[in-house]
């Protein structure tokens, strides 16, 4: 017998240029200087186009990581004043 079902088509993948590899663990205080002289570089405009978009890729990167470690660092502030029966914690200029 044969068989007119149409064959399958592969899975689609999501392209792994989409999104940056992780950042290895380091210091706060390291990336965020990594980060900054990346901004320095990209704002004097001297990087080729293909060093321009690698330096981009690295500081989102940078940047994930260094929002990762703002957000843990506010989650431990808000569990150590639970703790102690202190009011929330609420981080500057917020309305709440």
């Amino acid at each position: 017998m044969e068989d007119n079902a149409p064959a399958e088509k592969p899975a689609k993948r999501k392209s792994k240029a989409a999104e940056p590899p992780p950042e290895p663990e380091r210091p706060f205080e390291e990336a965020l200087r990594e980060l900054e002289q990346l901004a320095v570089q990209m704002e004097r405009g001297d990087l080729t186009l293909d060093q321009a978009v690698a330096a981009y890729e690295r500081g989102i990167g940078l940047s994930r990581l260094c929002k990762k470690r703002l957000d843990e660092a506010e989650a431990k502030i808000q569990q150590i004043t639970r703790e102690a029966g202190l009011k929330d914690f609420l981080p500057e200029g917020s309305d709440e």
